[in-house]
């Protein structure tokens, strides 16, 4: 499916070093754009973004167009103007908080894109469009090619996703910005602000106040992102509720969490799947984003298969494993857990611990189900969600794999396998690489 992006890349001059950028010595050349990242991010989860936009014909403009075909990105919606300059940005590194970032963009190549530049592209093959809020608050033209942009859409029956993504410094007043942004949401299909944003552009104060304001004005899906809480979703006269957030022990840079979560709720719509769905897709992918640099992610084709797996309702398949777990037969630890195994075609495979009096003999629910699923043929594995914990009670931590166990699963899986735990509450995953790292496989025989 082909899903259509408007924006500005830019190429980015990101800081080797921490503190300020006036300060900072080396820079590494690089692409950055919100849709950008977001076009990236479907690519790795199986889709065919295309981009359009405006740049000059210079070497900035050629990189980024290079970054588009490496990363799977159509460029048949891209502009080229002569004696015009691409847009560029200057971020700072940070282990804290969000980084400083320098722009470089007024007068750019695709701030001059005009709305006779949009009625000379060819949408008949598009499916699904996504914008935000940024491109529009570039230049007057920006603006009117993105309303051009979102009607010929709508005329071709084409819908739209909008993440108003805010940038006051951009807008002339805060009261232009809401009655513009406001204006672009009303008619989406899809509407994605965070808790902060929502509360700016509608005066509510709540994820289910915010969610009624754009339903009144037609809108059909509102996803409220909540932040480590996870996200708000709601359907006009439909389906409700939170999808929880995903802990994560250690954050690199949290700008890439919209992008992420925007890449995750838009890649499940595209393939039907319900609004919860993609929230909590949206969720994970969000959750993945922060703890890895963006830059690397954009050129790392194993991360994105990672995320991809990580858009498996982890919820689901630990339930699964819960639902393992009662028929643990734990006579002498009395600790009791289950697993489920989940194939990439789908079929999830249960396992529990079973114990024996002679203790080596015992076996994990981990290895149960990969036993069980490999005695039957089965090789393509996708994810295993564990959960344990005294027989009897609720989880109230998380389980870990055993080391044997994950020396199995590194037997029949890449080192992206992606491992799921729940503490009855929250839900953590990892990759199997994170859990056994330097592992010993196959392949070194």
């Amino acid at each position: 499916m082909k899903i259509v992006l408007l924006g500005e890349p830019m190429g980015l001059f990101m800081a080797n070093e921490t503190g300020a950028i006036s300060e900072v010595k080396t820079f590494t050349a690089s692409i950055a754009g919100a849709e950008y990242n977001v076009a990236v991010g479907l690519a790795r989860l199986g889709h065919t973004p295309a981009y359009c936009t405006r740049l000059g014909f210079d070497p900035m403009g050629e990189k980024i167009l290079n970054g588009l075909r490496q990363n799977g990105i159509s460029t048949d919606l891209v502009m080229q103007a002569e004696g015009e300059l691409t847009g560029l940005m200057m971020k700072s590194s940070t282990q804290k908080g969000d980084p400083d970032i320098a722009y470089y963009r007024k007068g750019s190549a695709a701030s001059k894109i005009s709305p006779h530049d949009i009625d000379g592209l060819d949408l008949y093959s598009c499916e699904r469009l996504h914008v935000t809020g940024i491109f529009p608050a570039v230049s007057e033209s920006a603006l009117s090619a993105t309303r051009r942009l979102i009607s010929r859409a709508q005329a071709l029956g084409i819908p739209y996703s909008f993440d108003p993504n805010l940038r006051p410094q951009l807008w002339a007043d805060r009261g232009q910005m809401v009655q513009i942004l406001n204006s672009l949401a009303q008619g989406a299909e899809t509407v994605l602000p965070g808790i902060g944003e929502g509360k700016q552009l509608t005066g509510q104060d709540s994820p289910e106040g915010i969610a009624d304001f754009y339903h009144a004005m037609g809108v059909k899906n509102v996803v409220v992102k909540l932040g480590a809480d996870g996200a708000f979703y709601s359907e006009k006269d439909g389906a409700k509720g939170v999808s929880p957030g995903f802990p994560v022990e250690k954050i690199v840079d949290t700008v890439g969490a919209g992008d992420g979560f925007a890449a995750g709720v838009v890649s499940a719509l595209a393939e039907g799947e319900t609004l919860e769905q993609a929230a909590f897709r949206g969720n994970v992918i969000g959750a993945v984003q922060i703890t890895h640099d963006i830059q690397q992610d954009i050129t790392g084709r194993e991360r994105y298969r990672h995320m991809e797996n990580a858009a498996i309702n982890f919820q689901e398949l630990t339930e699964r494993a819960l639902q393992a777990r009662e028929r643990a037969y734990v006579p002498y630890s009395h600790f009791a857990v289950g697993a489920a195994l989940l194939c990439k075609d789908g079929t999830v495979y249960q396992g529990c611990n079973i114990e024996n009096a002679a203790y080596p003999a015992t076996n994990c629910a981990e290895r149960t189900a990969f036993f069980k699923a490999v005695s039957e043929g089965r090789r393509d594995f996708a994810a295993i969600a564990v959960a344990g914990g005294p027989a009897g009670e609720a989880p109230a931590a998380f389980c870990p794999p055993c080391g044997v166990c994950r020396q199995v699963m590194r037997e029949f899986c890449g080192t992206d396998f992606t491992i799921v735990l729940s503490d009855g509450g929250k839900i953590q995953a990892y990759t199997l690489e994170e859990l056994l790292p330097c592992s010993f496989g196959p392949e070194n025989l």
